[in-house]
């Protein structure tokens, strides 16, 4: 079981005694040096690292290709975002397929031949 309750003062004082160790210390820095290096000549890991711990919808987790559901009445832009111009207004249960996603939790999908984004939260 992972603990993950900052507030437990007897877990966090563990934690502490535990990475004053000399081994804990010497195996971290081991392994922060290996995943820059990782990092360095793998551009999706990177990403990936990157937006670890950042919210995140289902749908930006789909494969692209998949059929994803709208959940909500939604607008399909031309850009992700919503300066974007509104191409469709999709009624919730609109059937879309997912081309990709994009910046900011949008996903570009697919619609009766027209491409556009819609917010990755209105998605399933």
């Amino acid at each position: 079981m992972i603990h993950n309750d900052k507030n437990d003062t007897e877990v966090n004082e563990y934690i502490d005694k535990t990475n004053q160790d000399e081994d804990v210390r010497k195996l971290i820095s081991e392994v922060e040096t290996n995943l820059n290096k990782a990092m360095e000549s793998d551009a999706d890991l990177k990403t990936f690292e990157e937006q670890l711990g950042q919210e995140t919808s289902m749908a930006s987790m789909a494969d692209n290709g998949s059929e994803l559901t709208t959940q909500d009445v939604c607008n399909m832009r031309s850009e992700a975002g919503t300066d974007g111009d509104i191409l469709q207004e999709l009624q919730a249960g609109t059937k879309v397929t997912k081309v990709d996603n994009a910046d900011g939790n949008w996903i570009k999908v697919e619609y009766n031949g027209q491409t556009g984004y819609i917010f990755g939260d209105l998605l399933q």
